[in-house]
């Protein structure tokens, strides 16, 4: 399986928020100072061990009012935390652009591919049209899930790509609790399975409405 992480500037670097959302994705963070020094005592974590296989891929996709691979997809988990401790939350959020580029980055391997995003929501530097990466991420095999700060300010794109790709929105009061949501969503994309069909009597294109019934 595949992960793409993106991480925006989606919490403020002064109120915590943005060290907690780094820690959750498993970086090094300063939780204290040396006494006497100033210096950061940078605590070591670790990616999610727990919910993360030897042969998964990882990517990391920071995002201010510029999109950067901040680690290409690859196995070697150490590499996407050493791109995570390098990233900073400054600039504004280009989060379409930047989910976009998540979506290339899931396509680009076969296999399952899941796409997490932390952001506030809000997007104002972006080029991308909304609409046309919505239509992307349908027709991709990326499942995205989201974690936004709740706001009253209603992440309305984040809410579209979690629904039409089959992953859920987090909107949390409190970040010190990233982490668990963070393992969760790996576990639940490890219980996920896919139904697909090849339908007959209709047109080859365009999108159908398709009722689906389980019987017990």
């Amino acid at each position: 399986d595949s992960y793409a992480t993106g991480a925006g500037r989606a919490f403020s670097p002064g109120g915590g928020e943005l060290a907690e959302a780094y820690r959750a994705m498993g970086a090094q963070v300063p939780d204290s100072k040396t006494p006497g020094s100033g210096v950061p005592i940078y605590q070591p974590n670790r990616m999610p061990q727990a919910g993360l296989k030897p042969k998964d891929q990882a990517a990391l996709i920071t995002l201010s009012h510029i999109v950067q691979l901040g680690a290409g997809l690859t196995t070697d988990l150490e590499s996407v935390r050493a791109a995570l401790n390098k990233a900073q939350g400054v600039g504004e959020t280009a989060l379409v652009d930047g989910i976009y580029a998540g979506i290339m980055v899931g396509e680009s391997d076969v296999g399952r591919s899941l796409l997490i995003v932390f952001s506030d929501g809000l997007d104002p530097a972006s080029w991308i049209s909304p609409n046309g990466v919505l239509d992307i991420a349908k027709r991709s095999g990326v499942v995205a899930y989201g974690v936004s700060t709740r706001s009253p300010i209603k992440p309305a794109f984040l809410r579209d790509l979690t629904s039409f790709t089959g992953g859920q929105l987090f909107e949390v009061e409190k970040t010190a609790n990233l982490e668990a949501i963070f393992l969760g969503v790996l576990e639940e994309f490890r219980h996920r399975y896919l139904l697909s069909y090849t339908p007959r009597g209709v047109a080859p294109d365009g999108w159908h409405r398709l009722a689906v019934r389980v019987r017990r």
